[in-house]
């Protein structure tokens, strides 16, 4: 149908399986950016709150693989494993300086 060709850019770069995988992203960005904001704001709180979905969504990327590509499944791991990384080490730090 005209609507199905028209959204097809939602979901095209994903496995026929998991179609549905851009809600995913759109819940992880919105829990990060829309929500995390108002959790302890500047706390140990808020990075645990930010850490804990990351790596939540990084499981659950790492279990599903939904991109058609393999090229494109390797860069999302490699982009979440970044992050969580990145959020991780800058909560050891605010730890860090909070206990001195």
């Amino acid at each position: 149908t005209p609507l199905s060709e028209a959204l097809a850019f939602l979901h095209s770069e994903y496995q026929p399986r998991l179609f549905w995988w851009e809600i995913v992203e759109v819940l992880r960005r919105f829990l990060l950016v829309g929500l995390a904001v108002v959790v302890s704001p500047g706390s140990l709180t808020q990075l645990t709150f930010g850490t804990t979905v990351a790596l939540t969504h990084l499981m659950l990327q790492m279990q599903a693989r939904p991109h058609k590509r393999t090229s494109d499944v390797f860069m999302s791991l490699a982009l979440s494993l970044s992050f969580v990384a990145t959020v991780g080490l800058w909560g050891w730090a605010v730890k860090k300086l909070v206990a001195e």
